[in-house]
């Protein structure tokens, strides 16, 4: 007798999982996940693996962008020196801009609401901080 609102497919589904799992109640053997120290070190390594190659891709790309930027700046040093040290003077006045307005915001006893361009400026200094101290880390170290 068929009952209402249940396919043939569903009903069958159903059916097919109650018969494994009275199959499993019977002979008493359930899938179990590997335990003990084997199954410690195969985690243990597995996430070891995971924060080594983490930290692989994150070498590759800081260096590879010091690699452009000091690529960038010689191409433009030997195009047109004045060019590249009056770009290089707006970068280092807007990560100013930056600091001042991070440390600003610091000092200040209410906050108070932050512009676009602060807010992009002081982002932009954490970003820049947070990449040197990528090279710096991989360069020296």
């Amino acid at each position: 007798m068929e009952e209402p609102g249940k396919s043939n497919r569903s009903r069958s589904r159903a059916d097919g999982i109650a018969l494994v799992r009275d199959a499993r109640e019977v002979s008493g053997s359930r899938y179990r996940h590997p335990a003990g120290l084997l199954g410690k070190l195969v985690r243990g390594l597995g996430e070891l693996f995971g924060e080594v190659l983490a930290e692989v891709i994150v070498a590759i790309l800081a260096l590879a962008l010091f690699a452009g930027v000091v690529a960038l700046t010689t191409y433009g040093w030997k195009q047109n020196p004045r060019a590249t040290v009056g770009v290089y003077v707006l970068v280092l006045g807007f990560l100013g801009y930056g600091v001042v307005e991070l440390l600003r915001a610091r000092a200040a006893s209410t906050p108070r609401p932050r512009r676009r361009l602060a807010a992009v400026a002081v982002g932009t200094v954490l970003v820049t901080v947070l990449w040197l101290l990528t090279v710096l880390q991989y360069h020296f170290v």
